[in-house]
């Protein structure tokens, strides 16, 4: 069986170009280097990465992982360099409201930990996007929420 690339695995839905996080520590002049000159692009050792494709982020504790996906998910800013998302910049610039509308409607974020709203039951706290995002109906939302949930055990 011969092997071709489908179109989903063309385009590139995270691109990561000199990418530096630091930290400012009360009381102290210097700044800790969370991540130095981080690359995923083409030409770069990591590649960027496409739709469709499984990424696995591994390293040493304190190697930078979390806030790398930090980074990704929109939930922290880089000190410097430029990500790209679906081909659209994150900048310093980019409106709170605008990484709010992305992360509802392009980005998945698992954490490490629980961030479940506590009054809420597995299946509402993974229906609850769907709802706000507005596109679907009860019904589907139900079916998707279901298949989300039970992909987690497979």
């Amino acid at each position: 069986m011969m092997y071709t690339q489908s179109k989903q695995f063309n385009e590139v839905v995270v691109e990561v170009k000199h990418v530096s996080k630091h930290y400012s520590i009360a009381g102290r002049e210097d700044k800790v280097k969370a991540l130095n000159e981080i690359h995923l692009s083409e030409g770069s050792e990591l590649l960027p990465v496409r739709r469709g494709e499984f990424v696995m982020l591994r390293g040493p504790s304190g190697g930078g992982k979390t806030t790398l996906l930090n980074l990704l998910g929109t939930i922290d800013r880089a000190s410097e360099g430029v990500i790209e998302l679906f081909k659209s910049p994150i900048t310093s610039s980019s409106s709170d409201e605008y990484l709010a509308k992305l992360r509802l409607e392009k980005i998945g974020f698992v954490f490490q930990t629980f961030n479940l709203l506590a009054t809420m039951s597995a299946f509402e706290n993974v229906e609850l996007p769907m709802i706000i995002l507005g596109k679907l109906n009860a019904k589907e939302r139900r079916k998707r929420s279901i298949e989300l949930l039970t992909c987690m055990y497979l």
